[in-house]
């Protein structure tokens, strides 16, 4: 699946909480100091003394026995004094509740079949994509909220986070070089070239009658020798794919084309969105045109890296489309593997698919 699918959902789930209630039981306990004599309170007497002030009075002005005279332990008595009262009890249990609401629904894909119908749009130039898609378009997609929300999907914000990015105009460098190159097919081109001699095909009747006695028109053939390979890359990516390994396997193939422009091998670079449905093939061709490569160079870099350009505005560009079916409109479809897009396009084993993470890397490691 390509696109994202919302289902309503409601499942039972267990959680942990916490309970407090309400038990008799010990508060705090406080230490404090007795009198030495009667075990009463020490309430206003000084921590170092020994009686409280009534004992001490008793024995101190002889009003009662012991006529003013103390005979025992004469150091300050401490005990624990314990505080009883209702205090709360945190208890965790388990308790079931049910989750409801929106998530991201998982549609298995349907059995691919090559004699599908095969659906087929052209964009001219990557400049035309960018006008028809980007520039010129209405977004009915999603609203900013679910872009805001699925920032790891969209791989921005927001809607107009998106559009600013588009607006790439800045000269972009490969990052890596090739350690391998890859299979090319080797032209050669004879071109006939025409010059004065004394002996040849044609006569040359001006230099004739001039006397001039290179009066012959001869013909040399030079050979040159080109080399040349065709390159194949899908857009589609699955609904699992993240954005930072969108952006780092487009960056390698755009590191393969300029590495392979640098040795002046030709290119015939096919961009490609290609995915299906149980009943529908769909390729997406995007042009690209050689004679403007430096000015459309760099908005190849931006859909190449940028997964916004898939998951917003090619997607939304689907669905407004009257051409497709309904089953596009669950999620898009599914992405047409390497092998199964080679077959479908009825090309051979020279031609390059590199959509694939582990052989773009195959040039690289």
């Amino acid at each position: 699946m390509v696109g994202l699918v919302f289902e309503e959902f409601k499942e039972k789930k267990v959680r942990k909480v916490i309970k407090t209630d309400k038990v008799w039981g010990v508060i705090r306990t406080e230490t404090t100091h007795i009198c030495n004599r009667c075990n009463g309170s020490m309430e206003g007497r000084p921590s170092w003394h020994w009686l409280c002030y009534s004992c001490w009075s008793e024995i101190h002005y002889g009003k009662k026995a012991g006529h003013g005279k103390w005979y025992g332990n004469e150091t300050p008595t401490k005990t624990d004094k314990v505080i009883n009262g209702w205090i709360e009890k945190r208890i965790e249990i388990e308790e079931e509740y049910f989750e409801t609401g929106n998530r991201i629904a998982v549609i298995n894909p349907p059995n691919y079949s090559a004699n599908n119908k095969l659906l087929k749009y052209k964009f001219d130039s990557i400049s035309e994509a960018k006008r028809i898609l980007i520039n010129d378009f209405s977004f009915t997609l999603h609203p900013e909220e679910i872009i805001k929300k699925h920032y790891d999907y969209f791989g921005v914000k927001s809607l107009n986070e998106a559009i600013a990015s588009s607006n790439i105009n800045q000269i972009v460098l490969p990052k890596s070089k090739l350690t391998k190159l890859p299979k090319v097919k080797i032209s050669e081109h004879h071109k006939k070239k025409d010059f004065n001699d004394m002996v040849g095909y044609y006569p040359n009747v001006p230099a004739f009658i001039q006397g001039n006695p290179l009066s012959m028109f001869n013909r040399k053939v030079f050979t040159t020798f080109t080399s040349s390979v065709d390159v194949f890359y899908n857009l589609c990516i699955n609904l699992e794919e993240k954005k930072e390994s969108y952006h780092k396997r487009g960056q390698k193939f755009f590191d393969f084309i300029e590495n392979l422009t640098m040795k002046k091998i030709n290119i015939k670079l096919n961009i490609l969105y290609a995915a299906y449905t149980g009943d529908e093939n769909l390729i997406i061709e995007f042009k690209i045109n050689q004679d403007d490569w430096v000015a459309e160079k760099p908005m190849l870099y931006y859909i190449l890296t940028n997964i916004s350009f898939v998951r917003l505005f090619l997607l939304n560009y689907l669905s407004q489309s009257q051409a497709l079916g309904s089953e596009w409109k669950v999620g898009f479809g599914h992405k047409i593997s390497e092998s199964d897009l080679q077959i479908l396009l009825k090309k051979n084993q020279d031609s390059l698919f590199l959509s694939d993470d582990k052989v773009i890397n195959s040039f690289f490691n």
